[in-house]
């Protein structure tokens, strides 16, 4: 009798990979790398499902404010590979010149080699740069180590910072930064 033809059930779509040291906004789809079958059941799932990115109202008029007064601006993020579409999901990208991510620099912040990094890849002065946060460990005492300048975004409004530097102003709101930038 003749062999009979194996069925088997089509492969499943590639899954996209980080690729290390990219530049997320010179991308492109024909760049992207993607593991064969066998190599994605080497890789472990991530431990949690990000939630979409969602962007609070005063973020967009106040990165309009600044592009349109020539600040350069840059991110800076110790989020995860799975969380990293987000700036672009949400459209904060396009006021951005790069991010540099906590995975590619192979440092978390407050940890001085990412804001090193960021130096190096953007090339702005260090005495120019203004570090906007919302952690006063992570990212007000990681910006202050390396020499910028800090603002910390308390959307809280907690009257206490222990250990806030007396020069780093505290806002509320992104509407309130450009007073705290003159």
């Amino acid at each position: 009798p003749a062999p009979q033809p194996v069925m088997r059930e089509p492969a499943p779509a590639p899954q996209r990979v980080h690729q290390p040291e990219r530049n997320l906004f010179d991308a492109q789809p024909s760049q992207a790398e993607y593991l064969d079958e066998d190599e994605s059941d080497e890789l472990p799932a991530p431990a949690y499902r990000p939630q979409p990115a969602r962007v609070f109202p005063d973020a967009l008029p106040c990165l309009e404010w600044l592009k349109t007064r020539g600040f350069r601006m840059f991110g800076l993020s110790n989020c995860t590979p799975w969380e990293a579409g987000g700036l672009v999901e949400t459209g904060l990208a396009a006021f951005l010149e790069d991010v540099i991510y906590s995975f590619d620099a192979g440092a978390i912040k407050p940890e001085q080699p990412i804001f090193q990094r960021a130096i190096e890849q953007v090339g702005i002065p260090t005495a120019e740069v203004t570090h906007v946060g919302d952690s006063l460990g992570a990212d007000i005492h990681g910006a202050i180590s390396v020499g910028w300048k800090a603002v910390l975004l308390d959307r809280g409004r907690s009257s206490e910072h222990p250990g806030l530097p007396p020069a780093v102003p505290v806002i509320s709101t992104l509407d309130d930064l450009p007073d705290s930038l003159t």
